[in-house]
């Protein structure tokens, strides 16, 4: 190699090193701001969602239509954003799930179907499914566990 080709394979390297790489690291550290912002989001949409579950749980108990109404509201709104923000692959057992676990008796006097148990059972799998220790095709399933396994510990 002469030395023509060498300053030209010299400057191709300089150029790739202070242009290419710190591109290249840019792209990187963005693709992590996002998937932060997109964890933030999630964790806080379903914050939100127990909040507005919890506040339909304890509605059900009262004999004011007008708060049992806003409570249901407050809940599908809270629903709907989690479900906005939930990754796109886990959105269908998500849905299923949240329309399983609304904490309402339906006329069911069954301990299964207390609306303290239900939000119990919602919170401990949404809370393990956001912190990514429980796969969204077991969401359901665990949530039934839950109903089973606390029957006997908690009490209305």
């Amino acid at each position: 190699m002469n030395s023509a080709w060498a300053v030209v394979l010299g400057a191709a390297i300089a150029l790739v090193g202070s242009s290419v790489i710190p591109w290249v690291r840019d792209v990187i550290d963005r693709r992590g701001a996002e998937r932060t912002a997109a964890a933030t989001v999630l964790r806080d949409a379903t914050i939100a969602l127990l909040a507005a579950n919890s506040k339909l749980g304890f509605a059900n108990g009262f004999e004011e239509r007008t708060a049992l109404v806003e409570a249901t509201s407050d809940r599908a709104t809270a629903a709907a954003s989690l479900l906005l923000a939930a990754p796109s692959a886990d959105r269908d057992a998500l849905a299923l799930l949240l329309e399983t676990s609304v904490p309402l008796t339906r006329g069911q006097t069954t301990r299964r179907r207390s609306p303290r148990l239900q939000m119990y059972a919602l919170q401990v799998t949404l809370t393990a499914w956001v912190k990514g220790e429980l796969p969204a095709d077991q969401l359901l399933s665990h949530f039934d566990e839950r109903l089973n396994d606390d029957l006997s510990q908690i009490s209305d």
